[in-house]
């Protein structure tokens, strides 16, 4: 059982170190850091512009596709009608 413990604990330990050497920013200085960080940010507000285009478009087309279902539903009406 113990020898088990202790392979486990190795186990562990050499996946924290892989964590640890994954981690952003490690190895590389705090200047290539912020330049990181300000390309990052760039990109973020580049797919928030992108999200609410997206958005706006959604919206255009469904007031394009209410409006198509309310005259479609006004044509119905009048055929039953005579």
């Amino acid at each position: 059982a113990q020898q088990e413990h202790v392979q486990d604990i190795c186990k562990k330990a050499k996946q924290i170190e892989l964590l640890i050497d994954a981690l952003p920013g490690i190895n590389h200085s705090e200047a290539e850091q912020i330049e990181i960080l300000k390309s990052l940010d760039q990109e973020l507000k580049a797919a928030n512009d992108e999200y609410i285009k997206a958005v706006q478009d959604a919206e255009s087309l469904l007031k394009q596709i209410k409006e198509t279902i309310k005259i479609i539903s006004k044509d119905q009406s009048l055929e039953f009608a005579n």
